[in-house]
């Protein structure tokens, strides 16, 4: 090698080693990140080559696809069982488009909006805690390979410390985890209080306006679940059990300002209880590394957009 091309390469030696430098940094800046989308997207892929389907991968996601479609929402309506749709019309209503998707791209839209949320719950944590991330991506990849609305609904408690409209979506869908909204009352937030009961009237307004009768047949399905005879979930404790358990936790984290007890007592107030509704914890891990993050990240964001 000449004198010439000697003082070529080592030039493109050192800039190739700092974008190894650099790419390093950033793989182990957004490790968990990785770890969870790497997951997740292995899970959705074997749940699409796969035949038959495996039980659990994607069945939910499945299930709010095929809702999109079919003509009686509440045809299998019955907690614990597989398949069952049993969130609210207006929910139904929102996923109305996906109708128009084929399953694969649906599928990978909804995992991609699932990871985006868990990265953002896991955030704080991770970097507070290093460690947390396996723990962490593992309840995220449960939630997302079934394709469930855990971690979206996590996402949400943590929104609703900014703005309680959020709970909405809690009470839209899985129901019972919106008695965590006794918060409120512990700590005498009447206005996001009031703010998140009026966000939820006004969405079953605009559903009802539309279609009445599908929020008649949810209230009927909603009564013939109240006391369901056998719990299929893994945890089954008697709701007579947890629901007073969640509360006197939800009393003590208002009393002691511990954000980061709702998410808990949201699983608690759970219907039924499976391992990918733990991914509810990545909220409290969220509200634990950082009681403000959605207040925090809301400024940053208004940051970045000014001129």
């Amino acid at each position: 090698m000449d004198v010439s091309t000697r003082g070529l390469a080592r030039p493109a030696a050192r800039g190739l080693a700092a974008f190894g430098r650099r790419a390093g940094v950033l793989v182990r800046a957004h490790e968990g990140t990785l770890v969870v989308a790497a997951g997740s997207l292995l899970l959705v892929l074997i749940s699409m080559l796969h035949e038959p389907a495996v039980p659990w991968l994607t069945w939910d996601s499945r299930v709010y696809w095929e809702t999109s479609l079919a003509p009686d929402l509440y045809a299998n309506a019955r907690v614990g069982a597989l398949g069952a749709y049993l969130y609210s019309p207006a929910f139904a209503q929102l996923l109305a488009p996906a109708g128009l998707l084929p399953w694969p791209l649906f599928l990978f839209g909804w995992t991609f909006v699932s990871i985006r949320v868990a990265a953002w719950l896991c955030a704080g944590p991770v970097r507070r805690h290093h460690a947390l991330w396996l723990p962490l991506a593992t309840l995220a990849i449960l939630d997302i390979g079934a394709g469930n609305v855990n971690v979206l609904l996590g996402g949400a408690i943590v929104l609703a410390f900014r703005w309680s409209g959020a709970w909405s979506a809690v009470a839209l869908t899985k129901v019972t985890p919106g008695m965590a909204l006794a918060w409120y009352l512990v700590r005498r937030e009447w206005r996001p209080l009031l703010g998140a009961l009026a966000v939820t009237a006004l969405v079953v307004g605009i559903s009802a306006v539309f279609e009445a009768s599908a929020w008649v047949d949810w209230g009927t399905v909603l009564l013939s679940n109240a006391t369901p005879h056998d719990l299929s979930g893994d945890l089954a404790i008697p709701a007579a059990v947890r629901f007073p358990l969640g509360l006197a936790l939800v009393a003590w984290g208002g009393v002691t300002d511990r954000r980061w007890v709702l998410p808990i007592a949201a699983i608690l107030f759970l219907p039924v209880i499976w391992p990918n509704t733990l991914a509810l914890l990545l909220a409290s891990a969220a509200l634990w590394a950082d009681p403000n993050v959605a207040d925090r990240d809301a400024r940053r964001t208004t940051e970045g957009v000014r001129p």
